[in-house]
């Protein structure tokens, strides 16, 4: 609440209509993913599938990385999706809107706006949303590199190019906060572990 306050500048007023925006990015990120992750999980689980959907994509957008596919083969995780994009990108997706929380997608709406309609010649990012935005690329695009690097011959192997990079992509966001994985964990380099 205090962040609120902070973030309206005291103003008590207009707190609740900045949680109720908070709600609804929240909501809107976390329905988009459930429904493309649904788009997989529903054909391969039946209904299960959709609990497994939403399960997933709140997981996911709120860097949890709790992992409830073990009901297939303990410790699953996302292995199973290691080459199909529509479920790693999605959860890579939620993962990284999560992290970058609602004060940065505000100040990137007003940056925006103020663009569009020429109030400032050249509008800024605040310091916060420029640290955040460019440290979030700089980990995960740092990870993927060492990721690939560390584990291209090892864990990685047997893949293409592409998936060898994808793969990479996913564990370097999902390392960041969340947990996911869509390589075993077990199966790579103890230097990849420590890296991670």
């Amino acid at each position: 609440m205090q962040l609120a306050k902070e973030y309206t500048n005291g103003s008590v007023m207009d707190t609740p209509r900045l949680l109720r925006t908070i709600l609804l990015f929240t909501f809107a990120f976390e329905t988009i993913g459930a429904l493309l992750l649904a788009i997989r999980f529903v054909p391969q689980f039946g209904s299960y599938g959709i609990w497994l959907s939403i399960f997933t994509s709140v997981s996911a957008y709120c860097n949890a990385g709790f992992d409830i596919m073990g009901f297939t083969t303990p410790y699953v995780g996302l292995t199973g999706y290691v080459h199909d994009p529509l479920v790693s990108l999605t959860v890579s997706a939620l993962i990284a809107l999560g992290g970058l929380g609602f004060l940065v997608y505000s100040d990137i709406y007003l940056w925006l706006q103020k663009k569009r309609k020429g109030i400032e010649k050249h509008p800024h990012l605040t310091v916060h949303s420029s640290v955040v935005l460019r440290t979030t690329l700089a980990l995960i695009v740092i990870g993927t590199v060492l990721f690939l690097f560390l584990e291209y011959n090892h864990s990685l192997a047997g893949m293409n190019i592409f998936q060898k990079i994808h793969a990479s992509l996913f564990q370097s966001v999902s390392a960041r906060t969340a947990g996911f994985s869509t390589i075993n964990v077990a199966d790579q380099y103890d230097s990849t572990k420590l890296m991670t």
